[in-house]
């Protein structure tokens, strides 16, 4: 049997309409921020708010870094996991990129050098429905554990914020099999409350921390 395909004209002329080809979802956007210059003074619409906080550790990368020399800082209640250096003996760290504050900690001794790990995790997230998330750095009230065995990961604008699982061999917080990622999110109020499972956003846009001359 020979099948024969009519143009779009002559569709159009008898009332059918062709179908039009799938859009491809829109990848992920991702941001690499750079807050400092390499002066170690606020950079790209940056600017530094509050007090010092002192710090214990830095010897680790920051988990969101693209690039050598941006660090994560002890204890976690500084919120000191996107940082970079700026005077001697201080860094100057991020809290989220819309606001685009940083604030200062200080340390004792020498910093190490630090390479990022090998799949760096966004400090920041945007999904879909315009919500903005930021990578949950620690601090009062631990990591807001659900009775079904989630856990708070970034926390967002609006009613819900972005869950992982807390098993040891849990999978990853961001699902990156395709080219636009995706996260679960749900409520994480009341450790105590039967919460529904929780549901699928996408990413729109993922922030990482690159270091002051790196590109």
């Amino acid at each position: 049997m020979r099948i024969t395909t009519l143009p779009a004209a002559v569709l159009a002329l008898a009332g059918i309409t062709a179908a039009a080809p799938a859009q491809a979802a829109p990848a992920t956007a991702m941001v690499n921020v750079t807050a400092v210059n390499a002066q170690g003074q606020p950079a790209n619409g940056y600017r530094v708010s509050g007090s010092a906080a002192q710090v214990s550790d830095c010897s680790n990368p920051s988990p969101a870094a693209v690039t050598a020399g941006v660090y994560s800082c002890y204890p976690t209640a500084a919120s000191a996991d996107v940082c970079w250096t700026a005077t001697p003996g201080s860094l100057l760290c991020a809290g989220d990129p819309w606001a685009r504050i940083l604030h200062r900690v200080t340390y004792d001794g020498t910093l190490p050098a630090v390479t990022p790990i090998s799949t760096p995790t966004p400090f920041a997230i945007e999904l879909d429905d315009g919500s903005r998330c930021r990578g949950y750095a620690g601090g009062p009230g631990g990591a807001h554990v659900r009775k079904d065995g989630y856990e708070l990961a970034y926390s967002c604008t609006g009613t819900v914020n972005v869950l992982r699982r807390t098993s040891p061999n849990r999978p990853a917080t961001i699902n990156r099999d395709q080219s636009q990622w995706t996260v679960l999110v749900g409520a994480t109020d009341d450790p105590n409350a039967d919460y529904p499972a929780p549901q699928t956003r996408t990413v729109t846009t993922a922030w990482f921390a690159a270091a002051p001359g790196a590109d």
